[in-house]
């Protein structure tokens, strides 16, 4: 059995430095290198309300550690992050990593932090000097956990309206979320056969969504992550929504071959994953086809279903089988 030898001095550390010259400066902050910290500047933030969010790859890390595809889990940490703060209506302007990997590897590390700082970079955000990098010899992957504040100018409450149309936007497939349950119940010869999908980077939805909110008076935002469409009901009150099933998002083929050849039952794929539907908007009916074409622009998009009165009902068209699921 070998011995595992951890180098202190970090031999990628000049790496590191040289990516994150990319994001150190965004059009409200900067910040000044100091090892091991990094100094931020927040004399240009227009606002004094901030929004605080974490997130990490989770148990899709073990295929990113086993397939090396570690710039797709650098985009799947930093979607799993900013996708989230457009439901504040946030913009986020400092993104952090906090990277642990089970044996020293500078490529890892490397490629992680440079595909994170030009994400940064492309999307306005600071990206310091701070953020950390652990061996951990009992993990069996690599974990990516991120850190991400943003700032609003004034707060607005993320609730559907009765009679508003909803919107979703394609996903890229299984994005970071049911990962536990395909491990499981995954054989190894279906993982590979499915290995292209199941390491495809979670979509980034920030910067189409922060055009349509800037342009359109949007009432709910939801991005479809763990809990899957099920999800939207966090943005009901005294209202119901009804996701149908006669829109052109369809689930993916590995959507449906859990359903279909793994005998996954429609609730469960409902409520594990996404099927298809990365982001919903809840939006007036006269805005539909503008915020539509908006969308459009970058990804595919269409008109899920509907908002009406209630009381917090969430029912989704099965897209597998004829049956209605209800979560309430």
């Amino acid at each position: 059995m070998g011995v595992m030898v951890y180098d202190p001095l970090k031999p990628g550390t000049e790496q590191i430095r040289e990516a994150l010259l990319k994001a150190r400066k965004s059009s409200v902050a900067g910040y000044e290198a100091r090892e091991p910290y990094g100094i931020v500047d927040l004399s240009g933030l227009p606002s004094r309300l901030m929004v605080v969010h974490a997130d990490g790859v989770g148990t899709k890390g073990q295929l990113h550690w086993r397939y090396r595809t570690f710039s797709n889990a650098a985009r799947d940490a930093f979607a799993m992050n900013v996708d989230d703060l457009p439901m504040a209506r946030a913009m986020p302007f400092l993104y952090v990593t906090h990277i642990i990997i089970p044996e020293d590897d500078t490529q890892a590390a490397v490629e992680v932090i440079r595909e994170s700082a030009e994400l940064c970079s492309q999307h306005d955000i600071l990206m310091p000097a701070g953020g950390e990098t652990a061996v951990l010899d009992t993990l069996d992957g690599i974990e990516i956990g991120g850190f991400c504040i943003g700032y609003v100018n004034e707060h607005k409450e993320n609730i559907a309206c009765a009679d508003d149309v909803l919107i979703g936007i394609e996903s890229s497939g299984v994005h970071s979320n049911g990962y536990t349950f395909i491990r499981k119940e995954f054989t190894d010869g279906e993982i590979e056969r499915w290995q292209r999908e199941l390491v495809e980077p979670t979509r980034i939805y920030y910067g189409v969504l922060s055009g349509v909110i800037e342009k359109f008076n949007v009432h709910g935002l939801m991005h479809v992550t763990g809990g899957g469409l099920a999800k939207t009901k966090r943005m009901l009150k005294n209202t119901n929504a009804w996701i149908r099933s006669d829109h052109s998002l369809k689930p993916q083929e590995i959507f449906r071959f859990m359903a279909e050849e793994k005998g996954v039952r429609s609730k469960d794929m409902l409520q594990r994953f996404n099927c298809g539907i990365g982001y919903v908007l809840s939006v007036r009916p006269e805005d539909a086809d503008a915020v539509l074409a908006e969308i459009r622009k970058t990804y595919p998009a269409d008109v899920i279903g509907e908002v009406f009165e209630g009381r917090g009902e969430v029912h989704v068209d099965s897209p597998f089988e004829k049956v209605t699921i209800m979560w309430n």
